[in-house]
């Protein structure tokens, strides 16, 4: 017997909807969700004070039109409490509730991506676990099996292909002006960061470095995040595209996905122009990696996650002597428990640069 069409949320470009999610992969790096920020001629968001446009991109297993209406829901929340509407969430955008939009019966997959909501960071939400927060995506179908309504409670991403995650860094960066619009919403790459954990339901667990396979280095999202340095720009910009265009802090381009996305789906590079440096995923492993403890670098390190409290010993990197400037290493930081063997856990970016060796 066919199984019938099923709603689903994407958690990597590659996912059709089949669950649970195998270990390993990230499953907080949702292609289904994303800010576009009218604001920007870069199209990089998560700027404090100004508008951020979020949008879902629905999935089905089957194409056709849909005999009932569709539901989704966002919220913004803390990772380290539950991804959801029991955890610690942002009122900016709409709280435990969160933001609703429905489609009416009949429309026809594959859908265009939906506004959601038209966010305003507000200061207050960089402090809510320093500005690492995520956006917590469900979908569902009315009078059917396929998806609830989540009004309480917190997503399974990874077992419920209705539900889907994208972590995201909030920044304090000033909104630009149209005379001078930089690029705003750049994260300091540069210095060591200490991730920020998903909280585990019970127990305390181990943290462990998993190294990303060659075929999943950069990837979408991960150059998404890469482009979000003020260091780092598009190898080729699209024509009639100017960076001297002012914005319109009105414009509602409602896109088929982000417009950077576009541009590296059509394969713009990623560069450091004054360096004169490419990036490029890693071909050399690194010479060390492990949690800096007293007795050197370690493997593996237990963990009692607490809400709001999720810090870890410093993540490190010792780069091989041959590997190229510019090679970009990619590894996760798993949270593993009794309960869960991928319990949470962070993708940390490492890029080889002229000066030194940086993660973020």
């Amino acid at each position: 017997m066919t199984d019938p069409p099923q709603l689903y949320l994407k958690h990597h470009d590659d996912d059709f909807g089949n669950r649970p999610i195998p270990i390993g992969p990230a499953y907080w790096l949702s292609p289904s969700i994303w800010l576009d920020a009218p604001h920007s001629t870069t199209d990089i968001p998560q700027v404090a004070g100004v508008r951020h446009d979020l949008y879902v991109k629905p999935w089905r297993t089957v194409d056709g039109t849909t005999p009932a209406a569709i539901h989704i829901t966002t919220w913004i929340c803390d990772p380290t409490t539950k991804v959801g509407p029991d955890g610690t969430t942002l009122d900016s955008a709409g709280g435990s509730v969160g933001r609703r939009v429905t489609i009416n019966a009949g429309a026809t997959f594959p859908l265009a991506p939906v506004l959601v909501d038209t966010w305003h960071p507000v200061s207050a939400d960089f402090d809510v676990n320093q500005g690492h927060v995520c956006i917590a995506a469900n979908i569902w179908a009315d009078g059917s099996t396929d998806g609830d309504a989540q009004t309480t409670g917190f997503l399974d991403v990874q077992a419920n292909r209705h539900h889907a995650q994208l972590n995201i860094a909030l920044t304090g960066a000033r909104p630009p002006t149209p005379s001078s619009p930089g690029k705003p919403g750049s994260i300091p790459i540069f210095t060591p960061t200490q991730p920020e954990l998903a909280l585990a339901d019970s127990g305390e667990g181990r943290l462990y470095i998993r190294e990303v396979p060659p075929e999943e280095i950069f990837g979408l999202v991960a150059k998404e995040h890469l482009l979000r340095n003020k260091h780092v720009e598009l190898e080729t910009r699209p024509e009639n595209e100017s960076q001297d265009r002012p914005p319109d802090p009105t414009e509602s381009r409602h896109p088929s996905e982000p417009r950077h996305r576009t541009h590296l789906r059509a394969g713009a590079g990623l560069v450091m122009p004054e360096h004169g440096i490419k990036l490029q995923p890693a071909t050399v492993p690194p010479a060390q990696i492990g949690f800096e403890g007293e007795d050197g670098l370690q493997p593996e390190v237990p963990f009692a996650p607490q809400p709001g409290k999720a810090k870890v010993d410093r993540f490190v990197c010792v780069l091989d002597k041959a590997d190229p400037l510019g090679s970009v290493h990619e590894f996760d930081v798993v949270l593993a428990t009794d309960r869960d063997a991928m319990a949470g856990g962070v993708r940390i970016l490492v890029v080889n640069m002229p000066w030194c060796s940086c993660c973020f």
